[in-house]
């Protein structure tokens, strides 16, 4: 069980950044992939299919769509909206000392950050170091 509630929230990457400057997940306007940017953020709302197990769907609060891995080699694990008529992608959300690991339930691969203003996209646990992410509600503000 995650302990994190359903509903709309900004997502942010758990690294260190100059100044202490939130790295948000987001997509640019007129596009579909998830990217890492310095002081933006777009909101995803959370849905659960298994509370108890923490496996969930992101879809874009904006613009609809849910997040998921689309099975083209040239996307190379990117993260992206995708077409709300395939089989959505579930994704495990796990409870961890700074914030929340994102993984692909069926995969296990984790959402990773590569660089700032890049594809945030799912890892293998071994290739990279897990990152976590932070969830803030969109009514914090």
């Amino acid at each position: 069980m995650s302990g994190l509630p359903a509903g709309p929230y900004y997502i942010y990457a758990n690294i260190p950044t100059a100044g202490h400057k939130l790295v948000g997940a987001t997509i640019h306007s007129n596009e579909t992939t998830l990217v890492a940017l310095i002081e933006r953020q777009r909101a995803f709302t959370l849905t659960y299919i298994d509370e108890s197990n923490g496996i969930c769907m992101l879809t874009d609060t904006l613009l609809g769509g849910f997040l998921g891995v689309p099975n083209s080699v040239t996307m190379n694990g990117t993260i992206a909206r995708v077409n709300e008529n395939i089989q959505p992608h579930r994704w495990v959300l796990q409870k961890v000392i700074d914030g929340y690991t994102i993984r692909l339930e069926d995969t296990g691969k984790f959402w990773h950050v590569f660089g700032i203003d890049e594809p945030i996209r799912a890892a293998s646990e071994g290739s990279e170091r897990v990152q976590s992410w932070m969830f803030k509600p969109t009514n914090s503000d």
